[in-house]
């Protein structure tokens, strides 16, 4: 079975940018998308959730109101241990339609 070869767009300060993946695997998949470790370059060492289904409106309202509105820290400390406690996206992401 080969692994899929596609492009996503991140968009980020009203300008898109083009990322390749190719040669690998979604690190997990559930009922709304999978999640992706993006490839070497300006956004590694984060992850894309790609949506199965890119055309719900629900999904970009509410990527839109986390985004307008972070918060101030992901962060909890345990045993002097800094944990992240949540996920919060830091951009948008788009297939080559804008969706």
């Amino acid at each position: 079975m080969s692994t899929p070869t596609f492009d996503i767009y991140v968009r980020e300060a009203g300008q898109r940018h083009r990322v390749h993946f190719s040669g690998q695997t979604a690190l997990k998949r559930g009922g709304a998308g999978s999640v992706w470790r993006m490839p070497a370059g300006r956004f590694a060492g984060s992850v894309a959730k790609l949506y199965h289904d890119p055309k719900v409106s629900a999904n970009r309202a509410k990527l839109e109101a986390m985004l307008a509105r972070p918060p101030s820290d992901v962060y909890l400390t345990v045993d002097g241990k800094k944990l992240v406690q949540f996920a919060w996206p830091t951009y948008l992401v788009e297939d080559g339609t804008g969706q």
